[in-house]
């Protein structure tokens, strides 16, 4: 499970989420960063196929 990183509204800040992020990564190995890309990018493709905005992939019958 990735870390969250709470602020209040007064303190939203790009570069503070963006270096708890990098300290994240950091913190991970190679295989444990392929293993999250690996798991998000079929989440995506499963979302999209459900809502409809990617088709599967179709046999094409030649005659």
């Amino acid at each position: 499970m990735p870390a969250i990183l709470k602020i209040s509204i007064e303190e939203q800040n790009e570069n503070a989420e963006l270096q708890h992020e990098l300290d994240y990564q950091g913190l991970l190995t190679t295989a444990e960063r392929f293993a999250m890309m690996f798991r998000k990018s079929y989440e995506i493709a499963k979302e999209l196929l459900k809502r409809g905005y990617r088709k599967p992939v179709e046999i094409i019958k030649r005659s």
